[in-house]
């Protein structure tokens, strides 16, 4: 343990026993300074100091405080404390004395003895000029020794009101306080008191009482006077019944508490108007208050909710699991009812004004939502709506949110005249009504092929990325002549018409990233407000010189294109260093471009370079408020991309440094609320674990440089704003077909599979998460109704965030895998906040260049609305192909599909059929109707996901049935494994994981086997008669064959997959052959009586990655078969249990 002097005059490290007290260490420190008079040790952490009693260990202390902070057992605790911790606690040798006021401080107090602020002065006794009939208000809070003495609030002409006493460590309720007979609002949040007393009811006069983040469990009886208690983050697990005593309390707050259930009497509250009971465990709320005006239920767990005769106008309730609100509400004005498995919606709230259904599984629009005409906004999305009603009734409307759904078609909206949003992205749209009067709309990843005609002018932003649009959308673009905003990337745009940009010259934000575009048209130089331009991932060789004319250009990203010229050349071609505004600009990906000119430009934020050519001598260095790329694309087998949108300023910080001890690590840094904390341990933390590596493993390696990134950040030169200020950090190393993942915060590493699924090697770390609650509040934090630490945070582990240690820490979590043709993605919060993770898979796997699916990614999050920063990190095991243009796109129903490789030719000859049914289906439709339109779309999307990530096609359907064919029995197995490991990751409704049949079913080491929809499964090889259909146009198949597939598939119960004879026998031919070229054999030798012995070979690797179990289930008579089949189940490997 390490103690200091009270001026720091010196630091005694001490190897002291762990149940030392502290009056022990003091003797042994007085013997050994040979020091006179009274001593005290004091503990600092954060902003207050508090006097450790005789009693107390100090050593067991400061263990305590390493394992909050981060630290664990394994992390050799006995050893920490030699070295300087003082950023996290400080123990202080001092004389035992009283802090006395300075004559500045006093005389500054006594300016306005009305409202005393004493706060952080590490006092004991309250001043004596603080003894005045003057004082009002008395604030003492972070003084972690003070106390009031009873003479001071028995002033017999006392007019204190208010007394705030907030995180003086306080395990007791200061007793005194119940004399102060005049006050009115008493503050104790933020301490560890475990009870009040009882003689509180003194307080005739107290009005407001903050008891927020203590450790009360029990409540005696309150003052009646009061109308304003906060209780939130405490420790009930039953409601206190006092409460309900306080007839005249106006406003509640029990959230972040362990509640299960509230009594009958809360409807005493005859006058309250706002309760919050937020983030707890109630299942069934019943209501009676007519005076309530707001109540807030959010993330807790209630299916039944009633409020009969309610008046509340605001009410929040995301993240329930209610279906119905039978009552009718016809006070509300405000619903949330955001990520609830909602299936009817009885309310009648004629003076409705918003409400958010966003997230609640809905198949199909809620008509009641019809008859509330005053509606202003209506969130829908995350949804499975696939069309709507005619709602031109709601013409209140401003804005309307639909993404995120399967909306095929849209009514007509044109009587929405004062609609300002409109947000479609993510839908099937191919066609869509005029959308000129609207304000901002997004029509992103659809398949529009063509806008309707403008018969209004009022469009000021659109976004329509990622769908079929062509140079013919222009003639409508033209007529809008107020746009600012305008995102066509990922479209068809081979050409763009003359004259276009000299009508849109209002145009400020311009994004046209992933087309074929090779020139730009001659007006282009007319765009003279543009700021913010992406022409990246097109066909460019040059740029004209007319983008120098642009003086208020801040943002280019030009990367990945083909230029080659000499900006020299300014007359003819466009010189960067004309635009003095550009704060980014980005080249990288151009690989046959040189840079000959200083690169030097007032504004610079951000430059990319990677892969270019330079042969200039001098490249700008890094610095706080610049950052250069030049790491090159290929890494040590590997190949690497990265794209970002920033802000003003730079607070996202990413390296990669190659050859520690033989491995690659990449790193991302993402600054909260500054970049000064990412930029210092951007700088560090590599070295930190190349030092760290040469003495420990990888995991022990990364986690101890995690643990000093604190260290660091106390070393350097930071001001007092910088105490709150922080950055979350992941790093990746990538070392022999292994990767190794350390992260704090919300910056996460995902991996996409081949095979389409993924998994996460990082951890979020939010403070709302149990352990890390728990956690903040054992340590004496808080979490606020924003889900911040402290207020401030909105992670709970960080690097920095130096006044709220330990409360947020540099522990990290990690884990490694071992990586084989995966593509990993680092990326900032912000990219999954947008888009879903099932898109991110699919831009991944669509291109083979990791530059252009980093930036694609970035392109993607701002066309779905990201305005803030973001980045994106790509890494790929698989070797590049030198193709990088935009991907052809298939004609398919589904926009999400469409990303995905196209639907293989049907196979003909013979070929591997598989049949699929639902288990116990017709009794799932009878039993919960709505739930199951909700799954059958999950369902059908895994399945058609699935083929085309695979590649086989889909034959038909009938029902929730699927027939299926592939060329190869091993593709088919493959297709079949995948479907039924991400069955089991689902997010189903709740009604189906709570009945019967969906229940979750665990194994005896805890594995899940079943959970959701039970799919069963029948595979058989064999040649069948093949024809298209006349009216699909689709190949149909027919003959013995088929029969015998539906048979075997009959004979699988719910999660098992069943094989004939036939299928088994091919398998084992595979097999054979497969082993073979392990042994050696020349592969077309091995496989020489088998086809595409390539195809057959990586297939059955991938088999061999996933692994199985095959059993033989017996001999079976199928019906209407004359001879019996020998049938075997099959599993993989991890379901191998369900047998």
């Amino acid at each position: 343990i390490r103690v200091h002097a009270e001026d720091d005059d010196f630091a005694s490290t001490l190897k002291r026993p762990y149940d030392e007290t502290a009056e022990e260490i003091i003797r042994f420190l007085k013997g050994r300074y040979q020091l006179v008079g009274d001593y005290k040790l004091s503990l600092r952490v954060g902003k207050v100091t508090k006097k450790l009693e005789s009693y107390q260990r100090p050593v067991k202390i400061q263990t305590n405080l390493l394992l909050l902070s981060g630290y664990t057992e394994a992390d050799k605790m006995e050893e920490i404390g030699r070295f300087d911790l003082t950023y996290l606690f400080k123990f202080i040798l001092h004389h035992d004395v009283l802090k006395q006021l300075t004559p500045t401080e006093e005389e500054a107090i006594g300016r306005d003895l009305v409202h005393v602020n004493l706060k952080s002065k590490d006092l004991q006794k309250i001043p004596a000029l603080c003894y005045s009939s003057k004082v009002q208000s008395l604030d003492v809070s972070n003084n972690g020794d003070i106390t009031l003495p009873l003479d001071f609030f028995q002033m017999s002409n006392s007019q204190l009101s208010s007394l705030r006493m907030v995180n003086i460590r306080a395990k007791y309720f200061p007793q005194n306080v119940v004399y102060a007979r005049e006050l009115v609002s008493l503050d104790l949040e933020r301490n560890f008191i475990t009870s009040i007393p009882e003689n509180i009811s003194f307080l005739k006069n107290l009005s407001i009482l903050n008891m927020s983040c203590n450790k009360l469990s029990y409540l005696p009886d309150l003052p009646e006077s009061l109308k304003i208690l906060d209780l939130s983050s405490n420790e009930f697990e039953e409601y206190p019944e006092s409460v309900n005593k306080l007839t005249n309390l106006l406003q509640l707050d029990l959230s972040y508490n362990k509640l299960r259930t509230l009594p009958e009497s809360i409807n005493n509250l005859k006058s309250i108007k706002k309760i919050n009971i937020s983030s707890n465990y109630l299942t069934k709320v019943e209501i009676r208050l007519t005076n309530l005006r707001a109540l807030n239920l959010r993330h807790n767990d209630i299916f039944s909710i009633r409020l009969p005769g309610s008046n509340v106008e605001n009410l929040y309730l995301s993240n329930n699991n209610i279906s119905n609100i039978s009552d009718p509400l016809r006070s509300l004005r405000a619903l949330d009812l955001q990520a609830n498995p909602i299936t009817q919606l009885s309310i009648e709230s004629p003076n409705l004004i918003s409400l958010n259904l966003s997230k609640a599984k809905l198949t199909a629009f809620p008509t009641t939502i019809l008859n509330h005409t005053k509606l202003e906004k209506l969130e829908l999305s995350h949804n499975a709506l696939r069309q709507l009603p005619d709602i031109s009734n709601l013409t209140s409307l401003r804005e309307l949110s639909l993404y995120s759904n399967n909306l095929e078609q849209l009514p007509d909206m044109s009587s929405l005249t004062k609609l300002k949003v409109l947000d479609l992205h993510d839908n099937n749209l191919k066609l869509i009504p005029d959308f000129s009067f609207v304000e901002s709309i997004n029509l992103s990843s659809n398949l529009i092929s063509e806008l309707p005609e403008a018969a209004h002018n009022k469009a000021l932003h659109i976004w329509a990325a990622d769908n079929q649009l062509d140079e013919s959308c222009f003639d409508v673009l033209k007529q809008l002549t107020d746009l600012k905003t305008l995102d066509l990337s990922y479209n068809k745009l081979i050409d763009i018409p003359q004259g276009v940009f000299s009508t849109l010259h209002l145009i400020q934000e311009l994004y046209l990233a992933g087309n074929s575009l090779s020139t730009l048209p001659d007006d282009f130089d007319e765009l003279r407000l543009l700021r913010v331009l992406h022409l990246n991932s097109n066909r460019f060789r040059t740029l004209p010189a007319g983008l120098s004319k642009l003086a208020d250009l801040e943002v280019v990203d030009i990367g990945s294109n083909d230029l080659k010229y000499n900006t020299s050349n300014s007359k003819y071609e466009w010189n960067w260093k004309n635009n003095t505004n550009l704060r980014y600009l980005n080249l990288s990906g151009n690989k046959k471009m040189e840079i000959t000119e200083d690169l030097e430009m007032p504004k610079l934020k951000l430059l990319g370079l990677m892969d270019l050519t330079i042969t200039m001598q001098v490249i700008p260095d890094d610095s706080m408020d610049f950052r250069v790329r030049v790491t090159p694309t290929t890494l040590d087998h590997m190949s690497y991309g990265i794209s970002d949108k920033i802000n003003k300023h730079i607070t996202t910080r990413d390296s990669v440094f190659q050859n520690i001890n033989g491995g690659t690590l990449i790193c991302l840094f993402d600054g909260l609320y500054s970049g000064k904390i990412s930029y210092l341990i951007k700088d560090s933390f590599h070295k930190l674990f190349e030092n760290e590596l040469k003495k420990l493993d990888v995991p022990t390696a990364m986690r101890s440089a995690f643990l000093q990134l604190n260290g660091v950040i106390n070393n350097a030169n930071l001001n007092s704003e910088d105490g709150l200020t922080g950055s979350t950090a992941t790093v990746v190393y990538l070392k022999e077909g292994k990767a190794y993942c350390a992260n704090i915060g919300d910056t996460m590493v995902m991996i996409a599979k081949p095979d389409g699924s993924y998994s996460w090697l990082s951890v979020l770390h939010q403070p709302s998460i149990p352990a890390e609650f728990d956690r903040i509040r054992t340590s004496g934090g808080f979490v606020s109704s924003n889900d911040r630490v402290d207020g401030i945070s909105q992670v709970s582990r960080a690097a920095g965030f130096i006044d709220l240690l330990p409360h947020v820490h540099t522990g990290p979590d990690s884990s490694e895998c071992t990586i084989n043709d995966d593509v990993l993605v680092i990326a900032s919060k912000e990219l999954y906040d947008y888009l879903p993770v099932k898109t991110i898979g699919d831009i991944v796997r669509e291109s083979d260049n990791p530059m252009v699916t980093a930036e694609r990614l970035r392109d993607y999050a701002i066309s779905y609305g990201c305005s803030t920063k973001v980045s994106a990190i790509v890494v790929s095991t698989k070797k590049a192909k030198k193709k990088s243009g935009p991907v052809s796109r298939q004609l398919v129903q589904d926009s999400n599909l469409r990303r995905l490789r196209p639907e293989i030719e049907p196979p003909s000859g013979e070929l591997a059929m598989v049949f699929t049914d639902i288990k116990n289906s017709t009794l799932l439709w009878e039993n919960y109707p709505l739930a199951m339109r909700s799954a059958i779309r999950s369902h059908n999307d895994i399945m058609r996901r699935q083929l085309h990530i695979v590649g086989g096609y889909e034959v038909k359907t009938e029902g929730d049935a699927f027939m299926v064919s592939f060329p190869t029995v091993t593709s088919a197995m493959i297709w079949c494994f995948n479907v039924q490991n991400q069955l089991l990751q689902e997010d189903w409704p709740a009604e189906i994981l709570q009945s019967e049949e969906g229940c979750e079913i665990k194994d005896d080491d805890g594995n899940t086997i079943y959970r959701g929809l039970s799919v069963r499964m029948g595979i058989h090889w064999g040649t069948p008669v093949c024809e298209p259909d006349i009216i699909t146009r689709r190949m149909d198949y027919f003959g013995p064959m088929v029969n015998r597939t539906a048979r075997v598939s009959a004979v699988a119960d719910g999660g098992e997959i069943t094989l004939t004879s036939d299928c088994v026998e091919h398998f084992k031919k595979i097999e054979a052959a497969y082993n073979k070229v392990q042994e050696g054999v020349n592969i077309e030798v091995a496989f020489a009586d088998l086809e595409d012995p390539e195809i057959l070979e990586s297939q059955f690797r991938i088999l061999k990655t996933i692994g199985w179990r095959l059993e033989l289930y017996g001999k079976v008579q199928l019906k209407g078969l004359e001879t019996e089949e020998t049938i075997s189940l099959i599993f993989p490997k991890g379901l191998a249990s369900r047998y």
